[in-house]
């Protein structure tokens, strides 16, 4: 498979979720966190001062309420401890969203149901910022949005920690496309949604439209959804069957393209061979007998070898039949790939190289962000190169310290005893390290060695010459620190 610039590129799922619910709290005017910042700046520097009376205004929604409620609250030691005091907020702090974090606005609303009550019972004791404790209705809106919003969380963050393969992303664009149906028609537990809601909602799914009419390009998908023994092209008859024979012209060029292999033909049998008697049976007429052979030998002469690709192969066998575990299986079609590799050996190299693409990049983007936390001002001008194996190796060692223990602890008894404090065995874990300014532990003084006298008249007998270093036992070897060479058994 090849890499093809912008053709090739993949849209992540779970930030496709995010513009979608941006686009739904722009349309409800929740503002940002950056205006807000920006807006008590300039009150604090009009007022020359932090307390004053926050101005109301008509148009602030209460969205944007509560953010600057838990700003303000948060730009004051004394307001924060205040907050703090009631016994349900003793140990919680008040949450403001970010504004490339969509969840978080959803987490701020949350928090603000939960605790409506200390809310109520602040602004009471503090009347600076009675205009921003949200009105009745608003609060009746703000529960309505947080059961639609409740769904969109809980599928990005499944998206962002499961990493699902690409095979998959075709289910995640038409569950998130039946979600959005569902709130704009207010069907089901939507069904006494405001109207204002189901409206922002509609802007939300012309959004997730957009991106639904990008797929006709990404061929990419289409193929790795097919790969999925359970569902081949049975889905995508049943959920696009209008551009079905179009996406399946695509497919079937997509996969002759990047693996040339799969337009080759091979000589199939397309029926059984059936054993028969090379001897008429006893019963059977001369007549019958003749008029059975040439019937299967028209058969064998009509179906002994049509050429066909292993792909046709592959859409003309049906799909398998599962059950809910086998639905549920994170694991199933690395698995089933694995075992049946040998029947197909061409589509098992397409399955390697398209099912380790992820359908999300939030696992690179966490990646990332962790670099500021091993690259600082003294490590900053490390080559690329080292900063790479840096950080595979720690990948790597925390996954084996938390899952290879067994190993870990074999190769930690394998005869290796000069080596057993290599920075290579233990990365973290030197026994006998010594901190700086330390000393190095005192030796013990050897034993002296008491020469025996031979008895009087007896012939002295040469001294046994002492083995060289490589013929003695491995244990016996000398060290400076013999405690350091111990092998750890943890």
């Amino acid at each position: 498979m090849r890499f093809h610039g912008r053709k090739s590129w993949i849209r992540c799922l779970a930030h496709i979720t995010s513009l979608i619910c941006e686009g739904v709290l722009q349309d409800l005017k929740a503002g940002t966190a950056k205006e807000a910042k920006k807006m008590l700046d300039k009150w604090d520097e009009e007022n020359k001062s932090n307390n004053y009376t926050i101005p109301g205004d008509s148009s602030r929604s209460g969205i944007a309420k509560i953010r600057l409620l838990n700003l303000w609250i948060l730009r004051s030691g004394p307001r924060e401890q205040d907050f703090k005091s009631m016994p349900r907020t003793h140990y919680r702090k008040p949450i403001y969203d970010v504004d490339t974090r969509w969840n978080s606005a959803y987490d701020m609303i949350d928090q603000f149901l939960e605790l409506e009550a200390e809310y109520t019972e602040f602004v009471d004791t503090h009347p600076q910022v009675k205009c921003l404790l949200p009105l009745s209705e608003e609060i009746v809106a703000l529960y309505q949005l947080r059961k639609v919003l409740k769904p969109f969380k809980d599928h990005t963050l499944k998206v962002s920690e499961a990493m699902p393969p690409i095979s998959q992303s075709l289910d995640i664009y038409w569950d998130l496309e039946a979600l959005l149906d569902d709130v704009v028609e207010g069907v089901g537990d939507f069904a006494d949604l405001d109207m204002s809601i189901r409206n922002a909602f509609s802007k939300g799914k012309a959004k997730h439209i957009t991106y639904m009419k990008k797929l006709d390009d990404q061929m990419m998908l289409f193929a790795a959804h097919i790969l999925d023994p359970r569902y081949k092209t049975h889905q995508l008859e049943m959920m696009i069957p209008d551009q079905y024979s179009e996406i399946m012209a695509k497919v079937k060029k997509y996969f002759k393209t990047e693996w040339p292999g799969l337009a080759r033909l091979n000589a199939t049998n397309s029926t059984m061979s059936q054993s028969r008697p090379a001897e008429r049976p006893q019963g059977v007429s001369i007549a019958q007998w003749r008029a059975i052979e040439m019937k299967k030998a028209k058969e064998a002469e009509a179906g002994a070898a049509i050429p066909i690709s292993e792909l046709e192969r592959w859409f003309a066998t049906p799909r398998i039949e599962f059950d809910e575990s086998i639905a549920k299986s994170p694991d199933f079609l690395r698995k089933w790939w694995k075992e049946h590799k040998g029947e197909w050996p061409l589509l098992a190299a397409a399955a390697r190289d398209l099912l380790s693409v992820s359908g999300s990049e939030v696992d690179v983007e966490r990646l990332f962000s962790g670099c500021r936390d091993e690259f600082g001002i003294r490590r900053h001008a490390l080559k690329a190169d080292t900063v790479r194996v840096l950080t595979l190796l720690r990948s790597a060692y925390t996954r084996e310290d938390n899952v290879d223990q067994t190993l870990i602890k074999a190769a930690m008894e394998y005869d290796i005893l000069p080596f057993a404090n290599s920075i290579i065995w233990r990365p973290d874990h030197i026994p006998g390290k010594l901190v700086d300014g330390e000393n190095p532990p005192p030796q013990p003084p050897a034993p002296a060695e008491v020469p025996t006298e031979a008895p009087t008249g007896a012939p002295s007998e040469p001294p046994t010459p002492k083995p060289p270093a490589s013929q003695t036992d491995k244990s016996a070897i000398s060290t400076p620190y013999p405690d350091t060479m111990k092998v750890s058994e943890d």
